[in-house]
């Protein structure tokens, strides 16, 4: 038996023996050779050995080839490509760096072709030079509203940056930055998005085929990624525009090991109408308003090579909003005893709302074919109100003082640690594993009263949390040439008042090409969801307040399955079709009567839980040669709710069902320094709840009614409505084209560029919102609401 054992132990050392020499593996990073940023999803292929491998999101990549000649060639969307010949005979380290060059609309071309093709379902990797080629709202190019373009993807209301992804709603987009959690993505009430461009290096989204170390939410990822810092010299980016003027430095630490980042953006509207409010007031006797709304951001980036294989990230973010509003009024009368009296009141109100986020990210290469990356991350979301009131009132030269202060409070805080492997196993089998942990903080809502500098009277929910562990691994597995799969599965632990919920999720998403040209997919996933937006509209107001499932408000969760083909017609012509049906339980709707309003009542008693599903089916045809680029998106779709007290227990369409979407777009080089690009966006009406009837009742009632605004139930004991059907009207159609152009010009020492645009450029009046009225013959009709019938926008950037 020992012998038998011996002779075992030979043969498996000199197969070991052999297997060394007969292959090798060639590993390092790809990197931009201007700036040193990492390139995500670079593609390292070997001709000789017909094998292939892409890089991670830090740029590392692991290949292993049978020893010998190797032909390599490296390529990344955008960049001039690398081709390497070499002979390996052993393990080797190869970094490689990529020039960056716009005229090579060709390799492009052909590197879309190949991945429209073998993609993963339901991901786009989006480039910020994409986003930036296409109109602006308000000469604000917008990460979130360039997603809306996508099929499956929809805006809310107009001028919004929410996004409805495949039947959900914006609550159930998992928003990152660096990997960190942002609660509220939107500023100026939902108009421009929280990511300024000239920080960022790209975006990944994901409506489906879900990688596993994604989780918390339902319906879509969208991973945004800022820039590193340049590593090798100084560059700085200045944009004034009408909404807002940005200002992005980047440069190295030490020259080719370290760098920074630094950027900051503000909008200047608020000086021009505060200052010509105050001249108003200044101007007035009785009585004037100053009112005024500002948001900033605020971007800091440093990494630090370590050594050859270590690297230290540390990403920081602060923006917010401004509302606020001051009223006067002085009034001056002659009271019974004939004493003048004089009283002048002061009402300050003030709105302040917005993110904070910190994380420590160090990555480590731990031999040839692994990679770590652990991040310790928090973000904080919060939202204040203080509404201060003064009276002074003077009589028979006795002046009385009066003061009311209140202050509202609601606040969501995500602190996570997560561990992150990238195993290049084989050229077939790359894996990723890792866990997270997770401490969540909220405050539902809690508002504190004082009168006249008393002991402040406080009601509201206090601080709660829960706490969350969660396991995950994918494996990327390529049988063979015309066959990917990638299969995963999440492991989550939620720990909601003293009771552990687990929930189990199978990934799996596959790609078969039985030709270059042609590929079908599928993909199945299951999402779990540990907490709530109790939201009043999807205006992406900040009175949204975000919750923690609990027992009677289980974590909401969705399954999803997804199949599509994919085709390439010719080199510049690409089409697919994808086809969805998405389940959804525990999603939350307030109970008829309440509102965020009702704070001094446990919230968990305010809402009702119920069930969604969503299907549809999704066409995208596009073009793109040296010159000209162009696409043509189509979704036709239904998304229902279904909840015990509305609409008699039955199935109802979600207000932003809509059943056609389509976006027709292109842009087109006009000449070497000048772009044109336009934008045609269509949608049908969302749904709406219009009661047949509406009358006063004759007494008081025991009734609740829905109010048409806001789509809410509201207890009204003087009005009785009939509503046959909720949800069963449709608004008028919305529709605009956007046009846009670009006007570069290269100096000496400098790069300017000019874009002028138009949003909606025949003046379609889309409605924002209807309100109820009463005409004269005692008819209740509707009046709509349009706030952007056309509207020009310029901005000028300078780069040097």
């Amino acid at each position: 038996m020992s012998h038998l054992r011996n002779i075992l132990l030979i043969l498996l050392f000199f197969y070991r023996q052999v297997d060394a020499q007969e292959y090798a593996t060639i590993s390092g990073y790809v990197r931009d050779s201007t700036a040193s940023e990492n390139l995500n999803s670079a593609t390292i292929y070997d001709q000789n050995s017909q094998q292939g491998t892409l890089s991670n999101t830090y740029g590392f990549y692991s290949l292993t080839v049978p020893a010998g000649k190797v032909n390599l060639i490296v390529s990344y969307v955008g960049y001039q490509p690398k081709h390497l010949k070499l002979i390996v005979r052993k393990d080797t380290t190869l970094n490689f760096r990529l020039s960056s060059r716009n005229q090579i609309q060709q390799v492009q071309v052909s590197v879309k072709k190949k991945d429209a093709v073998t993609s993963l379902p339901g991901h786009q990797h989006i480039t910020m030079q994409s986003i930036e080629a296409l109109p602006g709202f308000l000469g604000e190019q917008d990460v979130l509203k360039s997603l809306t373009i996508l099929p499956g993807v929809q805006q809310g209301h107009e001028g919004s940056a929410g996004i409805f992804v495949r039947g959900g709603s914006p609550d159930q987009n998992l928003i990152l930055l660096d990997g960190v959690p942002v609660f509220n993505a939107s500023h100026l009430f939902g108009f421009v998005s929280v990511f300024t461009p000239e920080a960022l290096q790209s975006v990944d989204f994901y409506k489906g085929g879900f990688p596993a170390r994604y989780g918390g939410r339902l319906s879509s990822v969208v991973d945004v990624r800022m820039k590193e810092g340049n590593k090798n010299k100084p560059e700085t980016n200045l944009t004034f525009g009408i909404i807002s003027s940005k200002f992005t430095h980047e440069g190295p630490i030490t020259k080719g090991k370290s760098s920074y980042l630094i950027s900051a953006r503000r909008t200047l509207l608020d000086l021009l109408v505060t200052s010509a409010a105050k001249i108003n007031k200044l101007s007035s006797s009785d009585g004037a308003t100053v009112p005024g709304l500002n948001f900033y951001d605020f971007n800091l980036k440093l990494n630090f090579d370590l050594n050859r294989k270590n690297r230290l990230y540390v990403s920081f973010y602060t923006g917010g909003d401004r509302l606020f509003s001051r009223f006067f009024m002085n009034d001056s009368y002659t009271g019974q005893e004939n004493h003048e009296i004089t009283s002048k009141q002061t009402t300050n109100v003030n709105l302040h709302w917005g993110n904070k986020i910190g994380a420590i990210r160090w990555n480590s290469q731990i031999g040839d074919k692994l990679f770590l990356n652990t991040t310790l991350s928090s973000g904080l979301f919060q939202y204040t109100i203080h509404n201060n009131y003064k009276q002074v009132r003077t009589e028979a030269n006795e002046r009385t003082k009066q003061q009311t202060d209140i202050k509202y409070n609601t606040l969501v805080n995500n602190n996570k640690l997560q561990f992150l492997f990238d195993w290049y196993l084989t050229n077939q089998h790359k894996i990723q594993f890792g866990s997270n942990a997770e401490v969540n903080w909220f405050v539902p809502g809690k508002q504190e009263i004082s009168r006249n500098g008393e002991t402040p009277f406080k009601r509201g929910n206090g601080w709660t949390s829960n706490k969350a562990l969660a396991l995950f691994a994918d494996d990327h597995w390529t049988p063979g040439e015309k066959l990917t799969i990638y299969g995963g599965l999440r492991y989550d632990f939620y720990l909601l008042q003293g009771e552990w919920f687990t929930y189990l999720q199978p990934r799996v998403s596959l790609c078969f090409a039985p030709s270059p040209k042609y590929s079908i997919n599928l993909s199945y996933d299951e999402m779990a969801q540990p907490i709530h937006l109790l939201t009043n509209s999807s205006i992406g107001l900040p009175s949204d307040i975000w919750v923690p499932a609990i027992k009677n408000v289980p974590p909401e969760y969705s399954r999803q399955i997804a199949m599509g083909i994919k085709t390439a017609i010719s080199s510049n012509l690409n089409y697919s079709f994808d086809s969805y049906y998405k389940t959804m339980k525990g999603v939350i709707n307030y109970k008829a009567g309440y509102s965020f309003m009702d704070i001094y009542k446990d919230w968990g008693n305010l809402v009702e839980t119920g069930t969604g599903r969503a299907w549809g089916f999704e066409q995208t045809l596009n073009y793109e040669n040296r010159r000209l680029k162009w696409w043509l998106n189509y979704t036709l779709s239904w998304n229902n709710r279904r909840f015990a007290s509305i609409n008699d227990g039955k199935p109802f369409p979600f207000k932003f069902d809509r059943r056609h979407d389509i976006n027709l777009g292109l842009v087109l080089k006009l000449s070497k320094e000048t772009e044109l690009s336009a934008i045609w966006t269509f949608q049908s009406g969302q749904a709406a709840t219009v009661p047949q009837m509406d009358y006063q009742a004759a007494g008081p009632t025991d009734y609740t009614t829905t109010d048409f605004i806001t789509g809410k139930d509201i207890e009204d004991p003087d009005r009785i409505q009939y509503i046959d059907n909720y949800n069963g009207n449709r608004l008028p159609a919305f529709h605009h084209l956007d046009i846009g152009f670009t006007f570069k010009k290269q100096r000496a020492s400098y790069e300017r560029e000019w874009k002028i645009g138009v949003y909606n450029v025949y003046a379609r009046q889309n409605p924002y919102m209807y309100y109820p009225y009463t005409n004269a013959r005692g008819y209740l009709k509707y009046r709509q609401i349009s706030i952007f019938p056309f509207v020009p926008s310029i901005s000028y950037h300078i780069h040097f």
